[in-house]
C-alpha cells in the first residue's frame, strides 16, 4: 500500500519538500470534518486508486486545500526506493454534501473530475473504478 504525505526524496542525498506553489497556511486539514446542515469538508491528501490494480512503480495524488486550492502530482518510484516527481498541476476544487469537484490545468487546457461518495469512498463519476483514498489521518 502507498503512502505519500507531501514530501519525497529527490536523487540527492537530502530529502526536498515537494513544492506545490501554495502557502504554508493553506496546508491540508489533518481529516475531514462535518460542517452541521452543510457538507463534509473534504480537505487534505489522496491518491487516485484504480479497483483491481496495484503499482509500486507510479502514483497520482491530489491535495485539496482548506482555501479551495489544488495540487496534482504524478510521482514515479525508482529502483533505489527514491520517489522522483515527474509532473505537477494546480488548480480548485469545490465540494457539495457527497463530493467533490476538481479542476486543474493539463497540458491541453483544464482537467476536471467529478468524485461523489459511493460505498463510503469518493468514486469518480465518469470511470468508477477510479476512486480517492486519503492519505493523511
Amino acid at each position: 500500500m502507498l503512502t505519500i504525505l507531501g514530501s519525497c526524496r529527490s536523487e540527492k542525498k537530502d530529502p526536498e519538500p515537494i513544492s506545490t506553489e501554495i502557502d504554508a497556511e493553506q496546508e491540508p486539514v489533518d481529516s475531514p470534518r462535518i460542517e452541521t446542515g452543510t457538507s463534509i469538508d473534504f480537505a487534505g491528501s489522496y491518491t487516485i486508486e484504480e479497483k483491481g490494480k496495484f503499482t509500486l512503480e507510479i502514483a497520482q495524488m491530489y491535495t485539496l486545500y482548506k482555501n479551495g486550492r489544488a495540487s496534482w502530482l504524478y510521482l514515479r518510484h525508482g529502483a533505489d526506493g527514491a520517489v522522483k516527481v515527474e509532473d505537477k498541476r494546480s488548480g480548485s476544487w469545490t465540494a457539495t454534501a457527497n463530493g467533490v469537484t476538481i479542476e486543474v490545468e493539463g497540458k491541453l487546457g483544464t482537467i476536471k473530475e467529478v468524485y461523489e461518495m459511493r460505498d463510503n469512498r469518493l468514486t469518480n463519476v465518469d470511470e468508477p473504478e477510479m476512486y480517492l483514498k486519503k492519505t493523511d489521518k
